[in-house]
């Protein structure tokens, strides 16, 4: 419906005859707790909002902060068994100097309902010869998945094949070998 400019509005209240307090939350050592965002001053038909915010600038050390350097390596057993199934593959692959495991993704179906299946290719080094192994992960909605069912099937093959792992950072003994399936988390190898 449309009004004209010099006729009143059909809402009685005006919007500069009731302003409306802004809050904010604001985050004290203590917890939380309220604040009023803006003061409003009237003069007369106009509203003028005026901002009550004061900054400070203080400098943080970094232990203060959280900052501190992490270690990104896994120390225990079960924290390597958390790592993703590619990234085992990729160290597998690097302790045995070997290429960098291939992921090539294949899509299959209506765009609407569409499968990813990724095969994973690696090229192993044995003595004189050189060996490919492709492992194909289960139709997945999504890439990563597929990706993680391929790498996967390429670590269960290996193991079951019997390559080990050479560990020198996570025992302090140089050259000790275990066996992936240790490494895995499973049973020995078949």
């Amino acid at each position: 419906m449309y009004h004209h400019p010099l006729e009143s509005p059909p809402n009685p209240i005006s919007s500069s005859s009731v302003t409306q307090k802004r809050m904010m939350l604001q985050r004290c050592e203590s917890g939380f707790k309220l604040r009023k965002l803006n003061d409003a001053v009237e003069e007369g038909n106009v509203t003028q909002m005026e901002s009550n915010i004061t900054h400070e600038n203080t400098l943080v050390s970094e232990p203060e902060a959280g900052l501190e350097p992490q270690t990104t390596e896994p120390t225990t057993v079960e924290e390597t068994q958390r790592s993703s199934a590619k990234s085992q593959l990729y160290k597998f692959c690097s302790v045995r100097h070997w290429k960098a495991p291939v992921y090539e993704c294949i899509a299959e179906g209506p765009c609407h309902m569409i499968l990813f299946t990724v095969k994973a290719t690696v090229e192993m080094k044995e003595d004189s010869r050189i060996t490919v192994l492709e492992c194909f992960g289960d139709p997945q909605h999504k890439k990563k998945i597929a990706a993680e069912q391929a790498a996967e099937a390429a670590l269960w093959y290996l193991k079951n094949v019997g390559h080990t792992l050479q560990t020198e950072k996570a025992s302090g003994h140089k050259g000790q070998i275990k066996p992936i399936s240790k490494m895995m988390g499973a049973g020995e190898p078949v």
